[in-house]
């Protein structure tokens, strides 16, 4: 507890509670204004008195402390019943509000800047607010406002005096996520918020007006614009008749310029509805499959859709212009492992299929050639990744005006990587860590994780819903502060030190200089003399094991330009290495891992270790650079000997590095 006067923090004294069990958990507290009592609500409907002493004590100034003791509980409401009563300071009922048919409050808000009656004078005053305190000593007078109130039939108090009862509108909350304006002189309970009987499982954005679709576990659909903060429509999906569980609504999708609306459920149904109006079309019901509908995406002509679902089913459907009806045309499962994205990419034709999954394959669907005799089926099938699982991608173009070329990329998210691919090679062009791993961490914006997101047609709003969320949280966006956050990063390597060990004065940085160096040095010791001082390196000085960063740097500039980089320097070559390392770092277990399989190829068992000639074979026979020389390296070689003498790693730092990151998976890997 802490005290403004003395700026000390002090222990609270914590009042002894008779009938806890009874009572229940304490749910809020409050003091009142020049008094010495304070209250506090529990969750079984009970308010409880704490004061000074047993008895009431008039206030006198100056006297107020914290140490308070428990004076009794009165049950005011039951916890089941929405019900808000009013009390006088002695916890005597005064009024109440009840029939509004409301869930259990549980918490209720006044104006800050309440109306209140002085002592010595039958006249109302409202204290005046400011931006910094909310009460000061000068006061407008609200005489006439108040007596123009009290001449209608205002409502009494349950006093024998039956004297005229009045207190401000206020706002009510409730235990199904629904807040209310209470209206006192009508009495009238307005609720501000629209319908959430159930917690929100899909969201999805118009693409010409500020509508947003809101989908809740219940099959409830609503229309919002966001703008005037509005219901446009509200509407359930029907239960059929095959399964009357699972009907929550999973995923939402509109077509491009919101020609067509296609719901999905969890049940495997799929809706076709209005875009607007958001009622079932006629034969817009269709089930293929009876597993949770978890991504839908639409043609680039709006003539297809396609979706996948927990089972790793890929389901087709097409557009029939004459009936102006959709048609299943097939499904399959051309993967062996979850499906993690699908997406449309353009084509000379119209546009393809594509998904990715965690088996590291991308795969291409015959969905442009197919008709009625050609069924839905794998047009062409490629790893794009060796160790890493590719989360999603998408389908960025660009255009170069110096070489008059088209180029189309397709980028991959990796474990905090973003992975460019040319389109049709589907060779790596770019690897790049991700801004969230950067020296700007992310901050927590919701306390729950968020599930989706949507953006704004015009993008000045950013909508997301968390897990069993009840509400949709709608984001202002502010392209300045991504700007100023750019100009905070510094130029040139300011923004990389913080991605490697130590910084800017740390042993790897010094590391990383000292190598780019000797590749100069040997770089001056091939050329014919006279030489000349250059702050560039030669692509061929990379080494063998930094192939992906020489690749990378290679290729970078080809689509502007049309021309191979044949020299890097110093600070492309700290940014590839801080693109191209993993994230975290190898672990034990994964060196340990690779060890093992060293010892198979050499025809050892786990943990025997491996001898000399053992391993300049296998070297020999995988082509690894630099075998000539084995000498330096132990004649027995153990798992223990090749982590701390060998790669010279420091077990204790180890063990500290692998205890702050405990929270991250270890059977994960990385793009290398």
């Amino acid at each position: 507890m802490f005290n403004s006067e003395s700026k000390k923090f002090s222990n609270p004294v914590v009042p002894q509670i008779m009938h806890k069990n009874k009572i229940g958990n304490l749910t809020g507290a409050t003091y009142l204004n020049s008094c010495h009592e304070c209250y506090a609500s529990s969750s079984k409907g009970w308010l409880l008195i704490f004061g000074n002493t047993l008895y009431p004590k008039p206030f006198e100034e100056g006297e107020l402390d914290n140490s308070k003791i428990f004076r009794n509980a009165v049950r005011v409401s039951p916890v089941s019943i929405g019900c808000c009563t009013t009390t006088d300071g002695r916890v005597r009922i005064l009024y109440w509000l009840k029939n509004y048919n409301l869930a259990s409050i549980t918490s209720i808000s006044f104006h800050l800047v309440p109306k209140f009656k002085h002592q010595d004078a039958h006249v109302f005053y409202t204290p005046k607010s400011y931006e910094d305190r909310i009460c000061e000593c000068e006061y407008k007078d609200m005489v006439e406002e108040i007596e123009a109130l009290f001449r209608e039939d205002l409502p009494t108090d349950a006093t024998l005096k039956r004297n005229p009862f009045f207190v401000n509108d206020f706002f009510v909350a409730t235990t199904d996520s629904n807040t209310y304006a209470i209206d006192f002189i009508n009495d009238k309970c307005v609720p501000l918020f629209l319908i959430a009987d159930d917690y929100v499982s899909a969201i999805e954005i118009h693409d010409e007006f500020p509508y947003i679709i809101v989908g809740y576990a219940n099959s409830r659909l609503l229309m919002i614009n966001y703008n005037k903060n509005e219901l446009v429509n509200n509407t359930v999906l029907p239960v059929t008749t095959e399964s009357t569980e699972d009907l929550s609504i999973s995923c939402i999708k509109y077509s491009a310029e919101s020609r067509h609306l296609v719901c999905g459920k969890e049940n495997g149904e799929i809706w076709v509805l209005e875009p607007i109006l958001l009622a079932p079309k006629t034969n817009g019901l269709f089930r293929p499959t009876k597993n949770k509908v978890v991504k839908i995406k639409f043609s680039t002509n709006t003539t297809q859709f396609a979706y996948y679902d927990t089972a790793r089913t890929v389901v087709l459907f097409t557009y029939d212009v004459e009936s102006s009806e959709w048609i299943f045309r097939g499904k399959i499962r051309s993967h062996y492992d979850d499906i993690n994205d699908i997406m449309f990419m353009p084509s000379d034709k119209s546009s393809t299929l594509y998904t990715i999954s965690n088996d590291r394959h991308m795969v291409e669907y015959n969905n442009e050639i197919i008709d009625d005799e050609e069924e839905f089926g794998i047009l062409t099938r490629e790893r794009i990744e060796q160790t890493a699982s590719p989360m999603n991608f998408l389908y960025w173009f660009e255009s170069s005006e110096a070489t008059n070329r088209k180029f189309e990329n397709t980028t991959f998210s990796f474990i905090h990587k973003i992975k460019f691919l040319y389109h049709t090679t589907k060779i790596p062009r770019i690897v790049v860590l991700a801004p969230a791993f950067g020296c700007f961490k992310n901050q927590l914006i919701r306390k729950m994780k968020v599930v989706d997101f949507v953006l704004s047609p015009d993008g000045k709003y950013i909508f997301t819903f968390g897990v069993d969320d009840h509400c949709v949280f709608k984001w202002e966006i502010k392209p300045k502060a991504v700007e100023l956050m750019h100009l905070l990063g510094g130029k040139e390597l300011e923004p990389f030190y913080c991605l490697i060990e130590g910084g800017k004065n740390g042993w790897l940085f010094q590391e990383i200089k000292d190598l780019f160096y000797y590749m100069q040095i040997l770089q001056q010791e091939n050329i014919d003399l006279p030489r000349r001082v250059s702050d560039n390196i030669s692509l061929s000085e990379l080494p063998d094991l930094l192939e992906n960063m020489m690749i990378d740097i290679k290729y970078r500039n080809y689509n502007e330009s049309g021309k191979i980089n044949e020299e890097v320097n110093f600070i492309d070559f700290v940014k590839l290495f801080c693109n191209h390392k993993p994230a975290y770092g190898y672990s034990k277990e994964r060196v340990e891992k690779a060890f093992t399989i060293l010892e198979e190829h050499a025809g050892h068992s786990s943990g025997d270790g491996i001898n000399r000639g053992g391993i300049y074979e296998i070297f020999n026979n995988y082509r690894v650079g630099g075998t000539e020389e084995t000498d330096f390296l132990p004649e027995e070689i153990n798992f223990e000997t090749l982590y701390e003498q060998i790669l010279g790693i420091d077990m204790n730092r180890t063990q500290i590095m692998e205890g702050i990151h405990d929270d991250i998976p270890k059977d994960e890997d990385e793009s290398d």
